[in-house]
């Protein structure tokens, strides 16, 4: 680097203070908001995705011929692909209480969403909860106990429940607790919540897998999971193109006023064997160094940001991709160097000896 672009770049940077901050400002905001929105951009289908999973399965796995499916293959299933977010084993039949026989449905501990509960959820297979239709009909109360016919445990009502019509007249049980009244090891089908982009994939899979298995896909919800997730997307894209455009504008503006006001020190630059190519150089150095001070504190910012929406809109904080990093401070030097490069251009065209004399 020559002893005069040293010079003139510290000279440039300790004068202009404020117009240096001003840059770097303008870069720091820009690259706050276009961080925040990526990152929280990148976690938004796992985080979407988790909120919608609680509305249920999307996609449906069953024994083709009617049968049980063995625990162990339904275990399988499960942990098929990275694709399933989340899973379920149920096991569903009927048992005789009071020579009336009665819808009963296993479910594991934890699994049970979806179900508004006037009480606790079973939290052992001696526990179980009714359905309001069912209630009535029985004539039993909370913390009461009923016996199966032909059973000989008793289990304990911890709440009674409401789903819908087709629902509130049965028995759920945990799943252990299911399996044990009703005599049977396995489980009636295996709920699955994979990622919408591709349930095709799982779907293929495990008929591959499991000829015998018939699978089922909720393509509404699916549908509807992708649909969701592509807007929001689309939008945060929208929204990033618009900052980007406005922060050129005003960085822009910003470093267009700066240079008509060193026309003088252009002119000298020029007067003292300053090449065109040189000039350039030293005023791309200083945005980038202005780009690089803004990306810096505008990548932290923009983290900070991201983590207080994630935590606001979904309880948890996104994780933070650290391909991110570097393109945080691409994108804040670029910004600079671009928005700076139009204005220089135009002052090459200059005279020295008419910027000197004042003209």
């Amino acid at each position: 680097m020559n002893a005069w672009f040293r010079y003139f770049l510290t000279r440039s940077i300790s004068q202009r203070r404020g117009r240096f901050i001003l840059s770097s400002s303008a870069v720091l905001l820009s690259v706050m908001v276009v961080t925040a929105l990526v990152t929280v951009s990148l976690g938004v289908r796992e985080k979407i995705g988790a909120e919608l999973k609680r509305y249920g399965a999307n996609m449906i796995v069953t024994h083709g011929e009617g049968q049980l499916i063995p625990g162990a293959v339904a275990q399988e299933v499960r942990g098929l692909s990275p694709a399933i977010k989340d899973a379920a084993s149920q096991l569903y039949g009927s048992a005789m209480l009071r020579q009336t026989a009665v819808e009963i449905v296993g479910i594991e501990p934890g699994k049970m969403a979806g179900y508004r509960v006037a009480g606790s959820l079973p939290a052992g297979p001696s526990e179980l909860m009714v359905g309001v239709n069912l209630r009535e009909a029985i004539k039993v109360k909370q913390g009461g106990t009923i016996a199966f016919d032909g059973h000989s445990g008793e289990f304990t009502i911890s709440a009674f429940f409401e789903k819908g019509p087709d629902d509130d007249s049965t028995i759920v049980l945990t799943l252990a607790g299911a399996q044990k009244l009703l005599a049977m090891d396995g489980v009636s089908a295996v709920l699955l919540n994979a990622d919408s982009a591709r349930l095709l994939e799982v779907e293929r899979r495990v008929r591959e897998r499991w000829p015998f298995l018939e699978v089922k896909t909720l393509k509404q919800v699916a549908v509807a999971e992708e649909r969701i997730l592509g807007r929001i997307q689309l939008l945060m894209l929208l929204v990033t193109v618009v900052v980007l455009f406005s922060s050129m504008v005003a960085l822009g503006s910003t470093m267009g006023a700066n240079v008509i006001e060193r026309m003088e020190e252009i002119g000298l630059m020029k007067a003292i064997g300053a090449t065109r190519g040189d000039i350039r150089s030293f005023f791309m150095a200083e945005a980038a160094l202005a780009g690089l001070t803004g990306s810096l504190a505008g990548y932290g910012g923009g983290v900070l940001a991201a983590e207080a929406v994630s935590r606001t809109a979904f309880g948890s904080f996104v994780p933070l991709n650290v391909l991110v990093i570097p393109g945080a401070l691409v994108l804040g030097m670029v910004i600079a160097i671009a928005a700076t490069y139009i204005p220089v251009r135009g002052a090459m065209k200059v005279v020295p000896a008419r910027i000197l004399r004042g003209e």
